[in-house]
């Protein structure tokens, strides 16, 4: 079937709601009745690949999502309901775009529907989120490292040589080797000196209390999902801490399970 004939099918399958347009490129733009939380227009594409009919947002559900997020990605709670979102509407996930083929023309006005429900339903996730400003980072780790089943206390305060109290984002316990988590996260560039310098303060005050105790192994844990961190930064405290980076989980897990080297 031709553009303009796949257009008049659609035309006369849904709802004088949807308004069909054949674009320059021979594509057809959908124009759905769903809207986006702020308020824009949810728009589903129809093209031919490979001789099969591809029914597509291109991306632009996730594409909002994404924006709204501090970090410009999603958290790990809003991956697993993204992919709830796709499983339960039964649509696929490509490189961003939600998508179905659509083998028979005659179903083609369903899959333009299920498509704008599925980009509707992704966009809505933002809802879930949004007296939380997102979930902060520490929730983040505090949720991997429970689904990693590694065992930890949060928020710890640790006495330190100086007699000075500091507060331990995380502190891996046994049967782990004991380590203190600083977590370093901000969005401002402007708070990224004060992060670093007030952790390699507590490193250096922390890598003395070996006397009373096992020693434990200090990690530095940047959030570099905000790009705020350069290497005078890492520099700080990467001579008194390991250095993790939260994008990097394997790395950061391999540091928490490994033994710690004797002094």
């Amino acid at each position: 079937m031709t553009p303009d004939e796949l257009c008049a099918q659609l035309r006369g399958s849904l709802s004088s709601q949807y308004a069909c347009t054949v674009t320059k490129r021979g594509a057809l733009r959908v124009q759905t009745p769903l809207l986006l939380p702020d308020g824009d227009g949810i728009d589903v594409f129809v093209t031919e690949q490979d001789g099969r009919i591809v029914v597509s947002d291109f991306g632009d559900a996730l594409g909002w999502l994404e924006t709204r997020s501090r970090t410009g990605r999603l958290t790990d709670g809003q991956e697993r309901m993204l992919r709830d979102v796709v499983n339960t509407v039964g649509v696929d996930l490509d490189r961003g775009d939600l998508s179905l083929q659509c083998d028979d023309p005659g179903s083609l006005a369903d899959s333009v529907a299920k498509v704008g429900q599925a980009a509707l339903r992704v966009a809505d996730i933002w809802f879930t989120f949004r007296s939380q400003t997102f979930r902060t980072t520490a929730e983040e780790v505090d949720e991997w490292l429970r689904d990693r089943e590694i065992p930890f206390r949060q928020r710890e305060r640790v006495h330190g040589r100086s007699s000075t109290i500091w507060t331990v984002d995380f502190v891996m316990t046994p049967p782990l080797p004991l380590s203190y988590v600083f977590l370093l996260s901000t969005g401002d560039r402007a708070a990224a000196r004060r992060i670093s310098e007030h952790v390699l303060a507590a490193c250096v005050d922390l890598s003395r209390i070996g006397a009373r105790g096992p020693r434990p192994r200090l990690v530095s844990l940047f959030d570099d999902q905000a790009n705020v961190w350069s290497d005078q930064h890492y520099g700080l405290v990467e001579h008194v801490s390991r250095i993790a980076r939260w994008s990097d989980r394997l790395d950061l897990e391999e540091v928490l399970r490994s033994p710690i080297a004797a002094a």
